[in-house]
């Protein structure tokens, strides 16, 4: 893995979506979706998904980072 592709971006989006949407079920809803009539609590489930898909971007980003560096190790282990 080289690079972050436009898949895994579109995952991550997903996956974002899927956890604030069982949050604001559980909290905001009261166990439905009741939540969605009122445009203030779509204002905070935008902020929620930002928050999540920023910190899943970032971890994703940061095993990318660790991989690479893995990799370099090891190929500069093996060089020697």
């Amino acid at each position: 893995m080289k690079t972050i592709t436009d898949k895994q971006i579109n995952i991550l989006f997903v996956v974002a979506n899927v956890i604030t949407q069982v949050l604001f079920f559980i909290d905001e809803g009261y166990n439905d979706f009741r939540w969605m009539k009122e445009p203030g609590n779509w204002l905070v489930y935008l902020i929620y998904i930002l928050i999540i898909f920023g910190t899943l971007l970032g971890l994703l980003y940061l095993y990318v980072l660790i991989r690479k560096a893995v990799h370099f190790i090891r190929t500069a282990w093996i060089k020697r």
